[in-house]
């Protein structure tokens, strides 16, 4: 374990940056061509709606999903720095040294851990559930509160807020402190504790933020 954390701190973050973004695409491209393909749209959808209907949908997907791929790298530059810059707070107020590109590179690599739930989205939906509808795979998040529930029984607004609460999002955490830990030689249950007050607090009012976004629209 600690070897394969040591080749990993020895990657360039480019390379990392660019293997996220591959990766991320990829899944994007298997989803919209093979999960939410015409086949399945004229198979779960023929008895509702005319085959005009689905090829305007199919259409207007194929259309839009490559506008999608530019974008990845911008939205994982945007959401990296931002987060970075959360970090940066929590270090400063807790008395730590540790430069921006370090911490910067921490957050890329806990990154990661959130391409495992789409993974496990995929996996499952093209091999195990494959009887879905829309709501059920844009809904469903791997391991999350939202699994517990009815996503046809609950108002739109608490989809987000339930997904939120899930696995992954404890390992990253869990990652972001070891990650700040290594890089600065600090006891990983204060780390952990930082990244709860800096980036956990930014976490719940973005979470605030998107829930009041969804009743306002709703």
């Amino acid at each position: 374990m600690k070897s394969l954390i040591d080749d990993i701190r020895r990657i360039n973050k480019y390379i990392l940056f660019i293997l996220l973004c591959l990766i991320t695409a990829m899944m994007a491209y298997i989803s919209s061509n093979y999960l939410l393909s015409e086949q399945h749209f004229i198979n779960r959808y023929g008895e509702q709606l005319t085959f005009e209907q689905i090829k305007a949908i199919i259409d207007m997907q194929f259309k839009y999903q490559w506008y999608v791929y530019p974008v990845i790298p911008f939205v994982y530059l945007l959401k990296i720095f931002v987060i970075t810059l959360i970090l940066q707070a929590g270090v400063i107020f807790y008395n730590i040294k540790i430069g921006f590109k370090k911490l910067f590179k921490v957050v890329l690599v806990a990154e990661f851990i959130f391409l495992l739930p789409a993974l496990i989205k995929l996996a499952l939906f093209m091999f195990v559930k494959t009887d879905y509808d829309l709501l059920e795979y844009q809904a469903f998040f791997p391991l999350s509160a939202l699994n517990l529930v009815d996503v046809n029984n609950i108002p739109p607004w608490l989809l987000y807020p339930l997904q939120m609460a899930n696995i992954f999002e404890i390992l990253y955490w869990l990652a972001l402190a070891y990650g700040i830990s290594l890089a600065t030689n600090e006891k990983k249950g204060k780390m952990l504790g930082m990244v709860a007050c800096s980036y956990g607090t930014g976490l719940f009012v973005w979470i605030v933020f998107i829930t009041f976004i969804s009743v306002t629209l709703t």
